[in-house]
């Protein structure tokens, strides 16, 4: 048996190992891997009206290729985060050029996000712009203003109106994602030694992060380019260029075809030109009525398109919008109803909202009450919610039904998450002070 003296020298050997590979270790590394997971747990991108998006629900979506329904954000996440787990593990806790490389590759599908939802994602742009405008439709109709705060810029540079817009929208989980992987390059930084690279070498790894950007979305961006110069042309008169350019860049992104800016576009120009029968020239043709200030004329003109192309996407949002503008300025829910009947997909709670507005408008409470009913049911936003159960609140102050009004009236001010709606708590204090 070995002397305890001798165990001494090995224990200090063994402490100094273990100090030495706990030196290595850096906490960035592991903070950067929890919010990763994070990101594929939270929310991604706010939807209007509806449920936020979450990565595992959003499809990759490039100009001009098709992909599978399981290829997601939130999969490529998922992956990022296991390949910087594994490499940990096997490097003792120590940061490793694996974990860098899978820090970059998050970062690289959170920007490409923002781009594809701006540039490429002709689907996911639409449904957009479809929500925002139906949520745009009830808060014009509030007495009261919601704030709202947009990113502005980006340090010192400016950001152009869509990508303000699209930046504001991204929730938790993107940012989450964006921070775990920046995290996972600098707890890599003295592992992989970029502060001794050659200055060549060190250039390259954002280079060749650019790279990759730019071939997964340099489809959508030259059709995006190829679109506006079309339009140009079309404005100079130019109608040939302009129909070849408008058709190159639906060679090289189809799902432009689901935005309503490029179907006006290339229904003005087919209007231009004589055609007075496809889906985008009837289309441009319709809307043009509006500008003469004649809302039922214009949603007249898109009901009869909309009865020939059914299944054309486009037309059914500019109809389901004209419908609510037109019953609105007309004060006419017969109008709206059989809107309703007859294309119950359009059905949602701007439709509801402002045929309850209109009823109310009208002096028929029990009517709007029921409409207003189906608001906060048909929507998980809490400042329509809170709008909806102010009026509610209102209808039923109408029939003289205090009691339930001022149980409405809480229900409005508890679910009021911007503490905006000025008019339910004025309301509420009044039934109150009339109470005591």
């Amino acid at each position: 048996m070995k002397p305890l003296t001798s165990l001494g020298p090995r224990v200090r050997r063994l402490w100094a190992r273990r100090a030495e590979l706990a030196a290595g270790r850096s906490p960035l590394t592991l903070i950067g891997i929890a919010l990763l997971v994070a990101g594929v747990v939270l929310p991604w991108m706010t939807m209007p009206l509806d449920d936020p998006l979450r990565s595992t629900s959003m499809r990759l979506a490039f100009a001009g290729v098709p992909t599978h329904r399981l290829l997601t954000y939130g999969m490529l996440v998922a992956v990022c985060a296991m390949v910087a787990a594994l490499a940990t593990v096997v490097a003792r806790g120590r940061p490793g050029v694996a974990g860098a490389w899978a820090g970059l590759a998050a970062v690289v599908v959170a920007v490409l996000a923002v781009i594809q939802s701006v540039v490429a994602d002709g689907d996911l742009i639409a449904r957009l712009e479809v929500q925002r405008t139906a949520y745009g439709g009830i808060t014009s109709q509030m007495t009261y203003r919601i704030p709202t705060s947009k990113l502005e810029s980006l340090g010192f540079i400016p950001l152009p109106s869509a990508w303000r817009d699209q930046l504001t929208a991204m929730m938790p989980g993107w940012w989450s994602t964006l921070a775990g992987g920046l995290l996972l390059l600098l707890g890599a930084r003295g592992r992989v030694r970029l502060h001794r690279m050659a200055p060549g070498r060190l250039v390259a790894v954002p280079a060749l992060a650019a790279v990759v950007l730019l071939v997964l979305v340099g489809r959508g961006v030259v059709a995006r380019e190829v679109v506006a110069s079309g339009v140009d042309a079309s404005h100079a008169g130019d109608y040939g260029t302009a129909r070849a350019r408008f058709d190159l860049a639906a060679s090289l992104n189809p799902s432009l075809w689901s935005t309503r800016s490029f179907t006006l576009s290339v229904g003005q120009l087919l209007a231009l030109q004589g055609d007075t029968r496809s889906a985008p020239a009837r289309l441009s043709a319709a809307t043009a009525m509006g500008r003469s200030g004649d809302s039922l004329a214009e949603y007249r003109a898109l009901e009869g398109v909309l009865d020939a192309y059914p299944a054309d996407p486009v037309v059914l949002a500019e109809a389901r919008r004209q419908a609510r503008k037109a019953a609105r300025s007309n004060g006419s829910p017969d109008l709206l109803t059989a809107f309703l009947k007859a294309h119950p997909e359009a059905d949602g709670a701007a439709e509801r909202y402002t045929l309850a507005r209109i009823y109310y408008a009208q002096g028929d409470f029990e009517s709007a009450r029921v409409e207003m009913l189906k608001v906060p049911a048909l929507s998980p936003d809490s400042n329509v919610a809170s709008s909806a159960w102010t009026y509610i609140a209102l209808c039923d102050m109408h029939q003289r039904h205090v009691d339930v009004a001022r149980a409405e009236l809480k229900r409005a001010i508890a679910v009021d998450s911007a503490y905006a709606n000025t008019l339910a708590r004025s309301l509420g204090t009044g039934l109150y002070e009339t109470a005591s």
